[in-house]
Order: structure tokens, then sequence, then C-alpha cells
């Protein structure tokens, strides 16, 4: 009778550097996402239930600094108007629209302003808000 044991063979995966690889990733997705859309402005919107799509032509938007932005680019209050105006130039008046996007805490006479300059240039004036 022999009765000698059998030295098994214990396999096994090292997963040592999976810790590695998966902080890597991670890393790599949260600078990809931060990237992902660069002309993002910070604005707290108010809240509607109407769900109205108009086309965007022109985005202006103030954040509570009360900073002007016209498709994500910075202007000053007292050129907006010119600006505004040689952008719907190109487009046709029928079809000319401003996107108005204003931080919540900013004051409505801010927004009145950039409507009457709407109403002045021949286009239509839509506040855009966020899900409820």
């Amino acid at each position: 009778m022999n009765f000698r044991r059998r030295q098994r063979v214990v396999y096994e995966v090292s997963t040592s550097s999976l810790n590695d690889i998966m902080f890597f990733l991670l890393l790599f997705f949260l600078i990809v996402s931060t990237l992902a859309n660069p002309n993002f402005i910070k604005v707290v919107l108010p809240k509607a239930t109407n769900r109205g799509v108009i086309q965007k032509n022109v985005t202006v938007t103030i954040d509570k600094s009360l900073n002007y932005f016209i498709n994500g680019q910075a202007v000053d209050s007292k050129t907006l108007e010119a600006k505004l105006s040689a952008l719907l130039e190109k487009i046709d008046k029928k079809d000319r629209v401003i996107m108005l996007s204003i931080d919540e805490n900013a004051p409505v006479k801010e927004e009145v302003m950039v409507m009457r300059i709407g109403k002045k240039l021949g286009a239509t004036v839509a506040l855009q808000t966020a899900k409820e």
C-alpha cells in the first residue's frame, strides 16, 4: 500500500496589477468626461414643465455674476446688441431664435434687456429652463 500523498498543484491568478489598471481607467474616464463639454458655463436654470423644442440659433448666457456669453464666448454688456446683430444677420428673418440661459438668481432686468434686444433685431427669444 502506497499511502504517499500526491502534491496538488494550486493554480492562482495574480490580481495585484488589476488595482493599478482600474485606477488608470477611472482616471482616464474622469479626465475625458471633463473635456467632453469645454464650453460649459455653470448656470442654475429656473424649472418649468413646458416641453417645447426650439431650434437653437444663438445662445445668450448670463451667469450669477452678470457675465454675458454669446455661444460660449464672453462679451461685454455694452457690445451685446452689436454682436447679436452681426450673428443674426446671417440667419433668415423667420428663423432667428435667441436661446436665453440666465441664472435664476440674476435680476429680471437683465432678462428683459435681452428680450428687448431680440425684439429690436426681429428674433424670437426663448428662455431655457431646467427639468423639474
